[in-house]
This record gives structure tokens, C-alpha cells and sequence, in this order.
């Protein structure tokens, strides 16, 4: 089940022009992942960004 979250897309979204890094933080499980997913999708669609010319990193620790 996916939970859309407008509030944290909408903040993120507002510094998607700017040369500011961004970086999602949480515990596990809290939906950063799927965030970053609802960005992507809104990139691609309200401003038509080819799918190519983004890149997305997941990183995992070896705890």
C-alpha cells in the first residue's frame, strides 16, 4: 500500500532547481524510498524530464 505524502513531495519539490544537494533521511521502513519514487514520477510527468536524464542512487549499509 502506497500512501501518497503531497506535503513532503511539494517542500522537496520547491528546491528541485536549486544547486542545493538533497538528501532523504529516516529511520528504516518510514517511506524514503518511496518518496524519492513519487519525485521521479512528478519530474517525468507535470515537467516532462525523460526518464534517462535521471539518476537514483540507493545506498545500503552493511550493519
Amino acid at each position: 500500500m502506497v500512501i501518497y505524502r503531497p506535503m513532503y513531495v511539494d517542500k522537496i519539490m520547491a528546491y528541485v532547481d536549486t544547486p542545493f544537494v538533497k538528501i532523504l533521511t529516516g529511520i528504516r521502513r518510514c517511506g524514503k524510498s518511496t518518496i524519492l519514487k513519487m519525485i521521479i514520477e512528478k519530474l517525468k510527468t507535470e515537467r516532462n524530464i525523460p526518464g534517462e536524464r535521471i539518476v537514483s542512487c540507493r545506498w545500503r549499509s552493511k550493519v
